[in-house]
């Protein structure tokens, strides 16, 4: 008599050594894993933070050292000092195992809807791990994104991107909404400021990220820049006081607190006479209010840069800078 022998299904798993193939997000990926990629990023934080490219390129793979070599000891550098004082915060992370190598991949995450993003890239191994993070500084966020893959039974690194992630805490998209809801009130120099920030942190990931809205976005500073064109007249000259200073050009200084508005702008007065400079960048504060709509209901401080020629693309002249804070009325 023919016996019939049943078999489960995790038996034959196990036995046939089977691998499934698939993609895995954040808290849907193997745990070990995980932790294996891990202690290697975490490798890799420490040798940025202690500015040691060398120990980074030991991680990294033949077609990483060929294509990056070249530049990366400056560009570790830069990072170094962000990396020592800032915690690395690990946003998302992707696992993925393919059928071949050189697979093209295309992710979506999805986290309030509208900013929304996908991460495509050539995973040049069958298994690859992707790690998008950023450093927690509450003024500037700088991301990282690692495509780790796997050789034989060796992770190593292929692409590493650094981009700008957050500025003063809002995205790309954030910071567009913001560029609309000021172009509404007519606070044209605040939207100016807004888009800038928007299209700085657009790629934080450079190829590897994209915005589901990113063109969206991009079209839309453009179509502000016409808005703002007509709107504000620049150059102009602020009549009002007897040097007739001349405003040509509005644009954002980062320091270590924020970023602010910078007035750049051309004097007949001496740079050397830093008193007579004072004194005309008080009376240009004490009427900026007026000339820009809403700057100080969006900042409590302005940056001044005074010239004695305007510069151009192949002329540069010395300039001085000061800053001047707004009065906080009290009840």
């Amino acid at each position: 008599m023919k016996k019939t022998v049943f078999i489960p299904l995790f038996f034959i798993l196990i036995i046939t050594g089977c691998n499934p193939q698939g993609e895995w997000k954040d808290d849907q990926i193997n745990k070990k894993v995980k932790s294996t990629i891990h202690q290697l990023n975490d490798l890799v934080i420490e040798s940025l933070a202690n500015n040691k490219p060398d120990q980074i390129l030991l991680l990294s793979s033949t077609r990483f050292m060929e294509k990056y070599s070249y530049e990366f000891d400056e560009s570790v550098k830069q990072a170094s000092e962000e990396f020592s004082n800032n915690k690395f915060v690990i946003l998302h992370e992707y696992y993925n195992k393919s059928s071949e190598d050189n697979s093209l991949i295309n992710t979506s995450f999805s986290i309030s809807g509208d900013d929304d993003f996908l991460i495509g890239f050539k995973a040049l191994t069958k298994e690859s791990y992707v790690i998008i993070g950023y450093l927690d500084n509450k003024i500037k966020q700088t991301m990282m994104a690692i495509v780790y893959g796997k050789y034989d039974s060796q992770w190593r690194i292929n692409t590493m991107q650094f981009g700008i992630y957050k500025i003063m805490g809002k995205n790309a998209y954030e910071w567009y909404m913001k560029a609309k809801d000021d172009v509404d009130k007519k606070y044209y120099i605040n939207a100016a400021s807004d888009m800038s920030f928007s299209l700085k942190s657009l790629k934080p990931a450079n190829t590897l990220w994209k915005y589901i809205k990113e063109e969206e976005i991009y079209n839309y500073g453009l179509q502000l820049d016409s808005i703002i064109k007509s709107a504000v007249k620049i150059p102009f000259t602020i009549n009002e006081i007897k040097t007739h200073p001349e405003i040509f050009k509005i644009s954002s200084f980062g320091l270590k607190e924020g970023y602010y508005p910078m007035i750049e702008y051309v004097t007949p007065i001496n740079l050397s006479d830093t008193l007579k400079l004072s004194n005309e960048v008080d009376q240009i504060h004490s009427v900026i209010k007026e000339v820009f709509s809403g700057i100080s209901q969006e900042y409590d401080m302005v940056i001044y840069n005074a010239y004695n020629n305007k510069p151009t693309a192949i002329s540069h002249y010395n300039s001085h800078i000061f800053s001047r804070r707004f009065e906080i009325k009290k009840d």
